[in-house]
């Protein structure tokens, strides 16, 4: 499936579209703050709808595995299994996780 594709008067962002539109949109909010100009309503709108359908296919992938079979899942599904704040995930994936990107990853055992 392409990353954008057009149907009438709908646009179908998905896969890589889907995260280069996330990149955008944070390099709006970082513009926006450091002009001290508020976010326009329909960028943070879009900001929720992208920040919804990008949880959304991380939680259909669950985990990923590195090559040596350890199983890596995000510090908010670490957060929703053990029932802890995302801030102590991500505290816990500080001290025994990785960076994956711009997100902190925590081994898990299957």
């Amino acid at each position: 499936m392409k990353p954008v594709t057009r149907h009438a008067d709908l646009i179908l962002v998905s896969g890589e579209g889907l995260r280069t539109l996330d990149r955008m949109i944070v390099q709006t909010r970082l513009t926006a703050r450091r002009n001290g100009v508020p976010l326009p309503a329909a960028v943070a709108e879009l900001a929720v709808q992208v920040t919804a359908a990008l949880d959304a296919a991380r939680t259909l992938r669950g985990h990923a595995e590195d090559a040596d079979g350890n199983t890596w899942i995000t510090t908010s599904e670490y957060a929703r299994r053990t029932g802890c704040s995302e801030r102590s995930a991500r505290r816990h994936a500080q001290r025994c996780g990785r960076r994956a990107g711009s997100r902190w990853q925590i081994p898990i055992k299957e």
